[in-house]
């Protein structure tokens, strides 16, 4: 044998040749990005303001459902407060946050950090704290 190689074959055809062109689409306006802006903002501090429940925990609204959480026996994992945030796929400062990223950069603590906080102000009741969604909720149960 020598190197030479056989007929290929036919070829099939190739199709129809275009060209693609860019399909030309508006992007933003200054006006949009700037209304944008100011209404993620304005969200972002309402949702600070709600945080502030948490970090600041009113003693006289939170016993009323202390004394609600007594009427109905002391059940564990009782929700004494809940927060809905208004979490937007992406921040005021252009980063996608989760929701414990969120109230991180929003208040600057951490959630554990507020609970700390939060449970130095009990006696033999336990807090703890669940996240469903964008909504935080802090709940109470008896000390072991």
């Amino acid at each position: 044998m020598s190197g030479s190689i056989g007929p290929t074959g036919p070829t099939a055809p190739t199709g129809p040749t275009s060209t693609i062109s860019p399909i030309m689409t508006h992007i933003a306006s200054l006006d949009e990005l700037l209304s944008s802006h100011t209404a993620l903002a304005a969200k972002e501090t309402e949702d600070t303001a709600l945080l502030q429940q948490l970090i600041s925990v009113n003693r006289d609204s939170l016993r009323t459902n202390l004394f609600s959480w007594a009427s109905n026996g002391f059940p564990n994992i009782y929700v004494v407060l809940s927060i809905s945030l208004t979490l937007s796929s992406i921040c005021s400062d252009g980063v996608n946050r989760n929701c414990y990223d969120y109230i991180e950069w929003l208040t600057s603590m951490t959630i554990p950090d507020m609970m700390a906080n939060f449970q130095s102000r009990l006696t033999d009741i336990e807090a703890s704290y669940s996240i469903v969604g964008s909504t935080i909720r802090l709940h109470v149960s008896r000390a072991k």
